[in-house]
């Protein structure tokens, strides 16, 4: 009697937790978001200059391999958490939370047993020190998940931080003391454990929790396909960097791949941000009104893709100085085209995943997944057909075929019927000035970089005013439309 009454307690906290947090102003989200940008912006042309190319190349191999690790056995808790508490239903919650944390603890037990037993018949410490580094790492994406689905932004930014920010923070401080590539990913676990440690004490959850439990049937059937979409965008990110390798050599793969961060850190900061709470409320008003979560659906899709296609001019002109900036002069590339299409592709990328708010409201995480797999097989065909000809630009264009081709599946497969023209409203101002910007870019003549910046600048900034003005207009007599016909039935009627 005793035992189930503290269960209840201890239930009826959890549900309190999750309640207190459930109107949270999104606005303190963004802070989860900025430090974690910050720190790795500060980092990353220290680590580059110290390990050089070749080592920075193999460095981004070993995290590649790593994240899709992390993807495989934990990727479905933070996309799940967020689908899950976002409609607040704080009597279930307290039940799926410890269900949630009973997995995470019989994954890491079951990973960490496979990663010692590999490193130790290999011999090589990297094999167990990766392998901690994507269970710890998966883990706390459970902590900021849940954080995002009920409002707390005191837990998302604190856990955010750390854990994020933690390769940052870990990782330089094991290159500096001067063990390399695995001093990087030691400091990396230590930090990303202080960050669930953390996570889960602001949580204010019992340690009974961690407790090792087998899925059901059911929960596994609905977490595998979240997994998978985990993977799949992880090779997504990384299958560009991962064919490009035996084609162009380690040091080209460096280059591209500190472009592609560079470009990354840029464009995603915003979206990410605005993404971390947006997001979980959308799929909130998604259940309950539709007509007005696709309203916003398409506002969210316009700032997702004015922010890169806003960058294109400059990366065109200041790509490679950003490089040499990082990196320092072994970094220099020959063409800065790939950064563009980078930075393109991210536009549709940063679309996609605002699409696919019916897909997770839905609960079809299986053609959510189909959607990606797209874009995997597109990008690593393109790399293959365009690499022996232009090289790392090759990158380039496959993150944006990819991504286009995964945004359009997106469309595709979701029930709604009215995306189409929600993705054309939202996207095409953005797309069309960036037309205009790369155009004007290229076109002036000038030998002085920042008289060309400007015009790529101020001709996407008109193009854009003046298709987004074009567009409310059309939007306004379109109501205006609805109401003279509402209006005239009823007084018919009457």
């Amino acid at each position: 009697m005793t035992e189930s009454a503290n269960r209840n307690r201890t239930y009826f906290r959890v549900r309190q937790f999750l309640a207190t947090f459930a109107r949270r102003d999104s606005v303190q989200f963004s802070a989860g978001r900025l430090i974690p940008a910050f720190l790795g912006i500060a980092s990353t042309p220290i680590v580059s200059r110290v390990l050089g190319p070749e080592s920075y190349g193999y460095l981004a191999s070993v995290m590649a391999i790593c994240g899709v690790a992390t993807a495989v056995l934990l990727g479905w808790c933070e996309p799940m958490a967020v689908r899950e508490f976002s409609v607040p239903d704080h009597r279930a919650g307290a039940m799926r939370l410890r269900r949630c944390f009973g997995i995470v603890g019989a994954v890491a037990v079951l990973g960490a047993v496979i990663a010692i037993a590999v490193s130790i018949l290999s011999r090589s410490p990297m094999i167990a020190i990766a392998g901690a580094v994507s269970l710890v790492v998966g883990a706390t994406g459970l902590i900021v998940g849940v954080a995002r689905g009920v409002g707390d932004a005191r837990t998302f930014v604190v856990t955010a931080s750390l854990g994020i920010g933690g390769r940052a923070l870990g990782g330089l401080t094991g290159v500096l003391v001067g063990f390399g590539v695995i001093g990087y990913f030691v400091g990396w676990l230590a930090v990303s454990t202080a960050a669930f440690i953390v996570g889960f004490l602001m949580l204010r959850l019992p340690v009974r929790f961690l407790r090792p439990r087998l899925p059901s049937m059911h929960e596994f059937r609905y977490a595998m396909p979240i997994s998978g979409v985990a993977v799949s965008f992880l090779l997504l990110q990384v299958a560009d960097r991962i064919t490009l390798l035996p084609i162009v050599g380690a040091e080209l793969v460096g280059i591209y791949t500190l472009g592609y961060s560079l470009t990354e850190l840029g464009v995603s900061l915003a979206a990410s941000v605005l993404h971390a709470r947006r997001f979980p409320l959308l799929i909130a008003q998604w259940e309950g009104d539709r007509d007005e979560g696709l309203h916003n659906l398409r506002k969210n899709i316009s700032i997702a893709v004015t922010i890169p296609l806003a960058l294109a001019p400059i990366l065109l002109v200041y790509g490679n100085t950003g490089l040499m900036l990082l990196g320092g002069d072994r970094f220099a590339a020959s063409s800065t085209w790939f950064l563009v299409l980078i930075s393109i592709g991210l536009a549709w990328c940063g679309a996609a995943q605002w699409l696919s708010v019916d897909l997770q409201e839905s609960r079809s995480t299986a053609r959510w997944l189909y959607a990606i797999v797209l874009g995997v097989l597109a990008n690593v065909v393109l790399v293959y057909v365009f690499a022996p000809l232009i090289g790392i630009n090759a990158g380039g264009v496959a993150t944006l075929g990819s991504y286009a081709i995964m945004c359009v599946a997106v469309v595709i497969l979701s029930g709604e019927r009215r995306m189409w023209s929600t993705l054309v409203e939202g996207a095409l101002p953005a797309t069309a000035a960036c037309i205009s910007g790369i155009s004007a870019t290229c076109l002036v003549s000038a030998s002085n970089p920042i008289i060309r910046v400007l015009c790529g600048v101020i001709s996407f900034a008109v193009v854009h005013l003046l298709m987004s003005l074009g567009a409310l207009r059309r939007r306004e007599k379109l109501k205006l439309s609805i109401a003279k016909i509402d209006t005239s039935e009823s007084n018919r009627n009457v």
